[in-house]
């Protein structure tokens, strides 16, 4: 069974910016699931030390920049998003799929799946990014 990730945060835009409502700040209490993909989204994008109080947190991507794109290489990087996604518990590592598809020598797409459990419904999110390791350029879809 999928765990359950409702949460409400303050809700950002896919460039990282606050969401204003009417004059204040957004939040998630509208889309209870949008947290945890803001949080995903984060880790991924972070390298680990980016965060001062929890330096552990981040999928740490820099460190494949200018290897060419390989199986081995995905693999390798499939394992650095989800052990960002897992160390401190944030999801469970049965709720998480991640899957790569090699575009070109530089760049792979990577889709992340993760089965999420509602208050009224069991579902799963998916998120996708291009990660061109030429430039360390992540780009979500």
């Amino acid at each position: 069974m999928p765990g359950n990730y409702d949460a409400v945060d303050l809700w950002f835009t896919d460039e990282a910016d606050f969401n204003l409502v009417e004059g204040d700040l957004g939040d998630t209490s509208v889309d209870l699931v949008r947290s945890i993909v803001q949080e995903v989204r984060t880790r991924v994008k972070s390298n680990k030390r980016d965060w001062r109080t929890d330096s552990f947190i981040g999928a740490d991507l820099e460190m494949f920049i200018g290897e060419p794109n390989s199986k081995g290489l995905a693999e390798e990087i499939k394992l650095a998003i989800r052990n960002a996604l897992i160390i401190d518990g944030l999801l469970d590592s049965g709720d998480i799929t991640v899957l790569a598809l090699p575009l070109d020598i530089h760049t792979i797409l990577f889709r992340i799946i993760v089965r999420v459990a509602t208050l009224t419904t069991q579902d799963s999110l998916s998120l996708t990014l291009v990660y061109d390791t030429l430039n360390d350029d992540i780009r979500l879809l």
